[in-house]
């Protein structure tokens, strides 16, 4: 059985992360409770969303697009779902070892029973493992 809402923390990293993507996947999360919840049916709510990363605040994303990140990652201690959207790195290509925090949490997230899912170019991997 399901227990709504489930927490949804969509993973931003400054400067790294896009912000078309995140902001998709907000929108139709939170528009997902105009459509599908419904009190006859026991679910008034079907996701708590956030946008988390290393800190909360507002910063531009790597195509200059505003990004608002709602709770530090230091503030999140669960969750349901984490989903990692698309990223540009310098060069193209992922360097170890930049964001250790953010791994450890991922890592932590997962432990606990967190979903990780990635969507857009998020989904693409490289030939060898990033982490």
């Amino acid at each position: 059985m399901s227990v709504y809402p489930r927490r949804v923390s969509l993973l931003a990293l400054p400067a790294e992360s896009t912000g078309t993507p995140i902001h998709g996947l907000y929108e139709t999360l939170v528009l997902a409770d105009a459509v599908v919840a419904r009190p006859e049916n026991s679910v008034t709510r079907l996701f708590e969303v956030e946008i988390v990363g290393p800190q909360r605040g507002i910063f531009p994303s790597a195509c200059g697009l505003p990004l608002e990140v709602h709770r530090a990652i230091s503030e999140v201690d669960d969750t349901d779902i984490v989903i990692t959207a698309s990223m540009l790195f310098e060069n193209q290509a992922w360097v170890t070892g930049q964001h250790p925090e953010t791994v450890a949490w991922l890592r932590r997230m997962h432990a606990q029973g967190a979903d990780l899912c990635s969507a857009c170019a998020g989904a693409c991997c490289s030939p060898k493992p990033a982490c």
